[in-house]
């Protein structure tokens, strides 16, 4: 499994959309950080990737600008969970930011580049030996030119071939006051989603605050082990009985 995150400027900017206020990448990597402790503590056998595309540093083998592959996919470990905590630090003091031209202006790398680098990054790895899926977030709704759109769905088919799923996470833009994303300008054409909670708003923006939100409750459940402490029967009739079971959660 791999996380695929945008840095784009507005993507590192502090949201007021969401709960705590942080910036997206604040957001997405404190749950990454709860993904791998799980991981450590659950299923030794997972592997994890962690890929930032837009900012300003260039870490991959195809070099390709503006896109770092922070991890690469392999089981986590301690050190690994420090490594993410030494970049989201590194976020928080300013020193990772959206790559930009000479004279600072923000430009983009393109999403099919890093896509490319994602396939290779699974290439590496045995295949079935693990959730082959990308966890793709971004407030870009579609890409800027037809150019890229066509290279974007070109790679999400290679992508596709070697059994790797893309599930969006859509992200809220801070400088819009009421942000919306609209999966069928583009990534409905390369990510599946049930139209039925397109409808509904749960595979927007606000869906992706609930999958956020229920990915750490369930982290949370995985990694908190629980001790029965006594049971209780109550009957009902003489033939039907509820029974109750006491817990103590161990961190």
């Amino acid at each position: 499994m791999l996380f695929l995150v945008d840095c784009q400027a507005s993507m590192l900017e502090g949201n007021r959309h969401n709960e705590q206020q942080v910036s997206n990448v604040e957001q997405i990597l404190r749950a990454f950080q709860s993904f791998m402790k799980n991981k450590v503590i659950s299923n030794e056998n997972d592997k994890l990737g962690l890929v930032f595309y837009n900012c300003s540093q260039s870490q991959n083998t195809l070099s390709s600008k503006g896109v770092a592959v922070l991890l690469a996919l392999e089981t986590p470990d301690a050190e690994q969970i420090k490594e993410v905590e030494r970049v989201y630090q590194l976020i928080l003091q300013g020193q990772i930011k959206h790559l930009a031209d000479k004279q600072g202006k923000p430009v983009r790398a393109n999403l099919s580049e890093a896509l490319q680098i994602v396939l290779a990054e699974f290439r590496k790895v045995q295949k079935d030996a693990f959730n082959q899926k990308v966890y793709l977030f971004t407030n870009q709704q579609e890409p800027d030119s037809d150019k890229e759109r066509e290279a974007v769905k070109h790679k999400a088919k290679d992508l596709e071939n070697q059994g790797v799923d893309i599930e969006l996470f859509a992200m809220s833009d801070p400088k819009v006051d009421n942000p919306t994303f609209d999966i069928a300008k583009f990534f409905g054409e390369i990510v599946t989603y049930d139209e039925d909670e397109a409808k509904e708003g749960l595979v927007g923006l606000h869906g992706t605050e609930m999958r956020i939100g229920e990915l750490m409750k369930r982290i949370r459940q995985k990694e908190h082990r629980k001790r029965i402490q006594g049971k209780c029967l109550f009957a009902i009739s003489p033939e039907t009985s509820i029974g109750l079971k006491f817990y103590t959660t161990v961190i």
